[in-house]
């Protein structure tokens, strides 16, 4: 008798004071996200009684939960959904890194209340449409490059977009003569970055060129710039190759050569010419002594 007065007391207090309706507000617009980035989907509560709010994407047999501070019962949180406003009284804006393809839909943003949780309020819904990412492409630019033994070259790798998490690699050759070279992430496990390779532009985004020094004859061949990305670092791209040849020490050149040829031509030439004014002289000596001679 006493409990049922009580909560008879409780409702009349309630209704004397009015109860505060809860109000959900999502923006109605679209909000657009690329693969692999990331995007904000807006929430604001207001009013009513204390209970969680709880994120779901769809409607129907579609219908999938999301993120909360307190999952339901055989639910978990997206490890990749976040509160954008930690302790906000108000504002429920959720952060979801990583896009994929699939994570487009409408999402709803819902508040319940009471001891068994019952479902108070739903915003009206914010589509997310997630867009692909244009292909991620390789140039390696020239196609063939020439060094000397004991010098240096440049092999040239430029990325068309930063693309996803993950490292760029070289390697030299394919198949069973495929060697890692460089990375300036991590190298694979097993492998080590050749210490005679470094990157031109360090913590560029985009140009991976190479710098190779004290060349060996034994560098030459394919060298390839390579994309990986994800948790088990798949290859997501490849360039066509550069090739590189490596050329001994250099004789001399053939217009040293014709110099030289030049140079004792022109000697010979003054010689002869000598020979030739001295032999005239004697001539013309021999001559006078046989005119003397006759006097």
């Amino acid at each position: 008798m006493e409990r049922g007065l009580l909560v008879s007391l409780v409702i009349l207090v309630c209704s004397s004071r009015g109860v505060s309706l809860t109000i959900i507000t999502q923006d109605p617009g679209s909000v657009t996200g690329t693969e692999e980035g990331e995007v904000t989907v807006p929430c604001s509560v207001t009013g009513g009684p204390a209970g969680q709010v709880r994120w779901y994407r769809d409607t129907g047999s579609g219908r999938q939960y999301l993120y909360s501070a307190a999952p339901p019962p055989n639910e978990r949180n997206d490890p990749r959904v976040s509160v954008v406003h930690q302790n906000h009284a108000t504002d429920l804006s959720i952060r979801i890194v990583n896009l994929i393809l699939s994570d487009s839909g409408m999402y709803y943003c819902e508040k319940y209340g009471g001891i068994d949780v019952t479902l108070i309020a739903r915003g009206s819904g914010s589509r997310l449409s997630v867009q692909a990412l244009p292909p991620l492409i390789i140039t390696q630019d020239p196609d063939s490059v020439t060094g000397t033994e004991e010098g240096e070259v440049t092999v040239r790798c430029t990325l068309s977009t930063v693309g996803p998490p993950g490292p760029v690699r070289w390697y030299r050759d394919t198949g069973s003569g495929r060697q890692y070279l460089y990375s300036p992430s991590p190298p694979p496990p097993n492998e080590r970055n050749d210490p005679r390779v470094s990157q031109v532009h360090q913590h560029h985004a985009t140009d991976f060129s190479i710098r190779i020094v004290n060349l060996t004859l034994s560098d030459s061949g394919m060298y390839y710039c390579e994309k990986y990305g994800g948790f088990v670092e798949t290859l997501i791209a490849r360039g066509s190759g550069t090739r590189l040849s490596v050329r001994g020490e250099e004789a001399p050149c053939s217009s040293n050569l014709f110099l030289v040829s030049v140079f004792l031509l022109v000697k010979l030439a003054l010689l002869a010419a000598i020979n030739a004014f001295l032999f005239v002289l004697l001539k013309l000596e021999q001559r006078r002594l046989k005119r003397v001679d006759a006097e």
